[in-house]
């Protein structure tokens, strides 16, 4: 009888640890920006649950453009297998992109594509440009005419 309460106390305790601790989950992959890996990009990890940004975790790409985080799943900065979201945002210059991901496990792959913004001035210049040749060309057929 005395060993059999020793194994329900020794099950309980298991099963009430393996309920507090949560496992830590790991984030990696490859940032690529048109098609070849993105070398120093700065990437950046956000864990949510119910739209509430629950960690965040931020390192650079190596020189394969492969990045990867840990979150120690207690503490400030955690992130659980059942939460909802992970968002991984990647920065190199003016090139950017992000993937999102739903169903966590403990080890995610999620690779990021980044494309070039773009770049307002030249579309300015662009419009200011078609804007003259149009006003020339105005201007032109008018004084023919005359």
């Amino acid at each position: 009888m005395k060993r059999i309460l020793q194994f329900f106390v020794l099950c309980s305790i298991f099963c009430f640890s393996a309920v507090s601790v949560s496992a830590a989950i790991a984030v990696s992959g490859t940032v690529y920006e048109s098609a070849n890996p993105s070398q120093g990009a700065s990437v950046t990890v956000q864990c949510y649950n119910n739209n509430e940004l629950k960690g965040e975790l931020s390192t650079t790409t190596d020189s394969n453009g492969i990045y990867a985080v840990e979150f120690a799943g207690t503490g400030d900065n955690k992130c659980r297998t059942n939460y909802d979201e992970i968002i991984v945002s990647a920065q190199n210059g003016n090139a950017k992109g992000s993937n999102a991901v739903s169903s966590l496990d403990n080890k995610l792959t999620i690779d990021v594509h980044m494309q070039h913004a773009a770049v307002p001035e030249f579309t300015t210049i662009g419009a200011a440009l078609a804007l003259a040749g149009s006003a020339g060309a105005i201007a032109w057929s008018r004084r023919k005419q005359r």
